[in-house]
């Protein structure tokens, strides 16, 4: 468990960068369909459980309107949306690159397994000879962090998180962490999928969620106020705990665990939560234990409304990206909540919890 890490330093969010097939970039995520609204009829419908917000397969995405026409070309598919997505957030903040003193942290599940799969059945049928000198790099899962800051000449520090569904909100709070202990001045953070694997079509993951990505720039808020930027949010504290599997029948017992919890990070927010968004993937007995918890918790609260309704959100079932996704969303409201938790919930008991103040 971790314990409820509340902010010494005044952090800020400046700039959302969004990369999904119902928006790209601040403008039309604002447009994009409120959480907690279905998203037309049909079979997809269906899919987001009225949440409105589901990342699909990007097509006809072309990275050369926002990257040009070189330098990104052999890098994965990922990797095009974190770049693109670093960009927008970086655009949204007012900010050029080349400000050393930032870091980048991202999350990810499947930035690489496309590329690795192609890899496999290239050596499998053609021998070294069918893998590409400019691709092989490509094999890692730390590229799409770490050409976001070559792209934009960051060099505070580079970290890629690997987690089922909570990587991204992960990502936000490591960045947190890192500016308030001195690590940096600013970060850019959030989260970028490709392509999972076929295997990965499980009862626990039965759709295959890829294309999207989600950045927000984070830093001190002096420094936003020096240079007039107007901020989304503040961030206030956080923390991430691990429910054990043995508690999913004992409801009583994972409460005992995950509402002292939340009631510190509520205490972080002067006059307590005014909103709750609780986040977790489909088709998982254990997130939707967890999250069954943080419900009874939110029921409990004087004045603590859920984001899209009392069962709270279900989103993609693989991407890392969806949590940062749904927070962006609600940052762009003209009626965000003001005082706001966010609560991420993985597949194998992962909570990740963030306090925040929003901008009127």
């Amino acid at each position: 468990m971790s314990e409820p890490y509340v902010l010494g330093t005044e952090l800020v969010i400046t700039g959302l960068g969004p990369v999904a097939t119902f928006a790209v970039g601040r403008g039309e995520l604002a447009e994009a369909p409120r959480i907690g609204a279905r998203a037309g009829t049909g079979p997809d419908a269906a899919l987001d459980d009225g949440q409105g917000l589901w990342p699909r397969p990007l097509e006809d995405f072309d990275p050369a309107r926002w990257l040009g026409r070189k330098g990104w070309r052999f890098l994965p598919p990922a990797a095009h949306y974190a770049l693109v997505a670093a960009r927008l957030a970086d655009e949204d903040a007012g900010v050029r690159p080349g400000q050393e003193l930032t870091g980048v942290v991202m999350g990810t599940n499947f930035a690489a397994d496309e590329t690795v799969d192609r890899f496999d059945r290239a050596t499998l049928s053609e021998g070294v000879r069918g893998i590409s000198p400019l691709e092989a790099p490509n094999f890692s899962i730390n590229v799409a962090a770490s050409q976001v800051s070559i792209d934009r000449g960051y060099r505070a520090f580079n970290i890629t998180l690997i987690d089922l569904f909570t990587a991204g909100s992960a990502a936000l709070w490591t960045a947190c962490q890192a500016i308030d202990e001195g690590r940096a001045s600013a970060a850019l953070a959030g989260a970028t999928e490709g392509r999972p694997p076929r295997a990965a079509t499980t009862d626990l993951a039965p759709v295959l969620d890829e294309g999207a990505a989600c950045v927000v720039r984070i830093e001190r808020a002096s420094d936003a106020r020096e240079r007039a930027a107007r901020p989304y949010a503040t961030v206030a504290a956080g923390a991430q705990l691990f429910v054990p599997k043995t508690l999913l029948s004992e409801p009583d017992r994972s409460d005992a665990l995950v509402h002292p919890l939340l009631d510190r990070l509520a205490s972080a927010l002067p006059s307590g939560p005014r909103a709750i968004d609780i986040c977790r993937p489909p088709a998982s007995a254990r997130a939707e234990a967890t999250a069954a918890s943080v419900l009874r918790w939110a029921a409990a609260q004087a004045a603590c409304a859920v984001v899209g309704g009392e069962h709270g959100g279900r989103a993609a079932a693989q991407s890392s990206a969806s949590a940062p996704l749904r927070l962006a969303r609600l940052l762009t409201d003209t009626d965000a909540p003001g005082a706001l938790l966010q609560a991420t919930v993985g597949p194998h008991g992962h909570l990740v919890v963030l306090a925040l103040h929003t901008t009127p």
